[in-house]
């Protein structure tokens, strides 16, 4: 594993712990709604956590061996693009809910 794909990894975990800690506001009656939608919010750096491991994993030269890091890459990418989808989605409702 070269640096720039061990980066893009520890770029990932980062992006996990802050999703954890977040989430620990689900535990407290005042701060869930905070951080259901901090979550949705932090969630979105999925996005370039999936972008810098699939840049990493296509510069590698390998015969094969990269596949753990397409699926990393693929999983981060789909959870970011859920995420940016409901963000969208609650503005869009928010905007139609003004202007009504």
């Amino acid at each position: 594993m070269t640096d720039s794909l061990a980066g893009a990894y520890k770029f990932a975990a980062g992006t996990l712990v802050l999703e954890m800690i977040v989430a620990l506001g689900l535990l407290s009656d005042s701060l869930a709604i905070l951080s259901i939608l901090g979550i949705v919010f932090v969630g979105v750096l999925w996005l370039p956590a999936a972008w810098k491991i699939w840049a990493a994993a296509r510069s590698e030269e390998h015969d094969g061996s990269m596949l753990a890091a397409y699926i990393v890459a693929i999983a981060c990418g789909l959870v970011g693009a859920a995420c940016l989808l409901t963000v969208v989605k609650w503005m869009a409702t928010t905007v139609a809910v003004v202007n009504t």
